[in-house]
């Protein structure tokens, strides 16, 4: 089997945006957690897992541009993302979600916080 072309995989942002909202009918989640990883990182423990799917075969600069991607999103949107750091242990992962997801909560109980429809 041959490796997808690199011009293959590589969209500009407009089309990334397109295919989110598509994908989420246009919703926006209030909060996103990004388990950051280094790609080397995060391909070793896919395969000790499961092995290669087609993604997962992809070169290491395809998982690189991904991860950039995802880190400049985040970037970009401070208060609807959380970046942990995959190699944390397990209990400061969590630890770091629960808190972001108890302030989020606390801030609709507040008289006047933001409404969601659940």
């Amino acid at each position: 089997m041959t490796a997808p072309s690199p011009q293959r995989r590589k969209l500009d942002e407009a089309d990334v945006q397109w295919l989110i909202d598509f994908a989420a009918r246009g919703l926006t989640p209030d909060l996103t957690v990004l388990l950051d990883a280094p790609p080397e990182v995060g391909l070793a423990r896919v395969l000790a897992r499961r092995g290669a799917n087609r993604l997962d075969a992809e070169s290491l600069e395809f998982h690189q541009r991904v991860r950039a991607r995802f880190l400049d999103m985040a970037a970009s949107h401070p208060a609807r993302y959380l970046v942990v750091p995959a190699d944390a242990p397990i209990d400061q992962v969590a630890g770091a979600i629960a808190q972001r997801v108890d302030e989020l909560l606390a801030a609709r109980a507040r008289p006047g916080g933001p409404r969601v429809a659940v």
